[in-house]
């Protein structure tokens, strides 16, 4: 990333692929909750 002209973070495809992850596992379970009538 770049702020100002200077260098202020990198981000690996890692940290990329791991949020994506993070993200997909958290719509499933609200699926499945949704799916099951469960509230909450």
């Amino acid at each position: 990333m770049i702020d100002n002209g200077k260098l202020v973070g990198v981000l690996s495809m890692r940290d990329l692929v791991r949020d994506i992850i993070s993200e997909q596992k958290f719509v499933i379970e609200q699926l499945q909750h949704y799916i099951s009538g469960s509230s909450g």
